[in-house]
């Protein structure tokens, strides 16, 4: 279901910043919005027929959220749009765009953990957040997202896998997980590592979860000799 742009993590910058989407005819839901982002969507020509833009924000760390004000900026000033945007914690969200120069009438920000839109392309889509365990300092979410006879969790960068996933991707009440994952394993570590990951998903549950956020020490090859499933990037 899902298109990705970037599958990198932060520093992994040849592989762009992990951010994927849903387009649909001439509207195009957008998840995360890294400082990578823009410029590669904008260069691929993905904007070019399109006239509605929503995009559900993680976090705001930079690889998650660093060109979300380009894309703001070119949708009302080029596109004569606003972006819609998901992101529960609606303090930080508007500290975070006003002190990038956004304002209010630039965008239209919703900040629900249970969203579900009634209208347009994507009417029926509904997604629910979750806290994530990732960094004390900000706000972190995953989400479940449903869609068109689909489902998925997504977690955004969390250190590790919800308990309660398991059992849904096992009970069939989802289709797949996509989860961050990391060659570094160490106590404290901000996102999950391939051991933990091992550690929780059943062998018979693997191929259901999309491992994203590849670091330089981590690639494709590495999570699907463990039974895992890998994103590519398909812009």
């Amino acid at each position: 279901m899902l298109t990705f742009i970037g599958i990198g993590s932060a520093f992994n910058t040849p592989l762009g910043n992990t951010s994927a989407f849903i387009k649909s005819n001439d509207e195009l839901l957008l998840i995360d919005c890294g400082s990578t982002v823009f410029k590669s969507i904008n260069e691929s020509g993905l904007l070019e027929d399109v006239r509605k833009i929503s995009v559900i924000i993680t976090h705001t760390h930079p690889d998650h959220a660093g060109s979300l004000g380009d894309l703001i900026f070119y949708a009302y000033y080029i596109m004569k749009t606003q972006v819609d945007i998901y992101f529960p914690d609606r303090q930080l969200m508007e500290k975070f765009l006003s002190a990038i120069g956004c304002e209010p009438f630039h965008y239209k920000l919703s900040s629900r953990m249970y969203e579900s839109i009634e209208h347009g392309e994507f009417k029926g889509l509904s997604v629910e957040f979750i806290d994530v365990s990732h960094v004390d300092v900000i706000s972190t979410f995953g989400f479940l997202l449903r869609y068109d006879r689909h489902s998925f969790y997504y977690s955004g960068d969390a250190n590790n896998l919800k308990a309660h996933i398991i059992p849904m991707l096992a009970n069939h009440e989802i289709d797949y997980a996509y989860q961050d994952v990391c060659s570094q394993d160490f106590d404290g570590n901000v996102h999950m590592s391939l051991r933990l990951l091992k550690e929780t998903v059943p062998e018979y549950l693997r191929s259901k979860v999309f491992c994203m956020h590849f670091d330089k020490y981590l690639n494709a090859a590495m999570v699907e000799a463990e039974g895992f499933s890998a994103v590519s990037i398909g812009l």
